[in-house]
């Protein structure tokens, strides 16, 4: 892994060794190397799909979390990732269009949920402009990052079945294998299985050179602070369960208010009131005949309040 600039320029000058419909004619691991380089700069949007409580507290601190690869949700990948100790990701979904299953998996069980989006020049700025510096969740540890510490990488996802590859739209029904494991080898945690192939993902991912660094912490994400250009060229596009702003009480939602005072940048969803995506609704019978075991820790007053929650009240 490179520096962002050094990664940037290199895969600049191999862009376009291949046209986007050569993707079924890649035959091993160096022309699907070649195929893909360049291409994780060259989508229409790149968008990160979230709760809005997240959402909120990223629009207030100008900082993006990367996740811990060992906490990935994906069990194999998670496993076959090399170093995950020292791992930490950020996964943008791209394409110009929502994408519900993602809204499902992220929006939170209420389906009330944002993501923030960026055009290929807004990417660049966010990459090229960010600092980093590692921090527990608890806010009790936090410690700087400086290009030694780490490595970093961005790259577009490839989805694998033993013998078959999906990349965004196309697929490949040639390349062996042998030649697979090859890649999936040479680009470690870039690689997922097919099953996942609709999250058409790019990830970025950074590598801390020493464990030290982590200080024996194990609750520790990396904070990516968004540039003054990155931020202003951000747009943000609210979940189908949003209907109107009118939902954002200041109090709670203090920074996402901001945003929407200062800035035209922000959207409701295309299938706003099209969609119900609130699992609680669907869902509450499992969860009342379960919570007592799911909130027996929680005060009276937290439980009070989950159950109102669950009622919609």
């Amino acid at each position: 892994m490179l520096s962002w600039k050094n990664t940037y320029e290199s895969v600049e000058k191999n862009y376009m060794s291949y046209a986007w419909n050569e993707f079924g004619t890649l035959k091993d691991s160096v022309q699907l190397d070649e195929y893909l380089a360049g291409r994780e700069y060259r989508h229409g949007e790149y968008c990160h799909y979230t709760k809005l409580h997240v959402l909120n507290d990223i629009l207030g601190s100008k900082e993006l979390w990367l996740s811990p690869v060992v906490g990935f949700n994906d069990k194999i990948e998670r496993e076959e990732i090399k170093d995950s100790k020292l791992k930490f990701a950020l996964c943008f979904s791209t394409g110009v269009n929502e994408n519900l299953p993602l809204w499902y998996m992220y929006a939170g069980i209420n389906g009330m949920g944002g993501r923030l989006k960026w055009s290929k020049s807004g990417i660049k700025h966010l990459l090229s402009e960010a600092v980093y510096r590692l921090k527990s969740t608890d806010d009790k540890f936090t410690r700087n990052l400086f290009q030694e510490d780490f490595e970093i990488e961005f790259r577009d996802i490839i989805y694998c079945s033993e013998k078959s590859l999906k990349y965004n739209t196309m697929f490949n029904h040639i390349i062996g294998e042998k030649e697979i494991n090859k890649y999936r080898s040479e680009h470690n945690g870039f690689c997922k299985n097919i099953v996942w192939f609709y999250e058409k993902e790019t990830r970025l991912m950074i590598k801390l050179k020493n464990e030290d660094i982590l200080e024996g912490r194990d609750d520790c994400v990396v904070a990516m602070k968004i540039s003054d250009k990155a931020f202003n060229a951000l747009k943000i596009d609210m979940a189908p369960e949003v209907e109107g702003y009118d939902i954002f009480d200041y109090s709670k939602y203090g920074a996402i208010v901001k945003f929407i005072n200062d800035t035209s940048s922000v959207n409701l969803s295309r299938y706003k009131g099209m969609v119900k995506m609130d699992l609680i609704k669907g869902n509450r019978k499992e969860i009342f005949d379960n919570f007592e075991v799911l909130y027996n820790n929680s005060s009276e007053e937290e439980v009070e309040n989950i159950k109102r929650l669950i009622n919609g009240k």
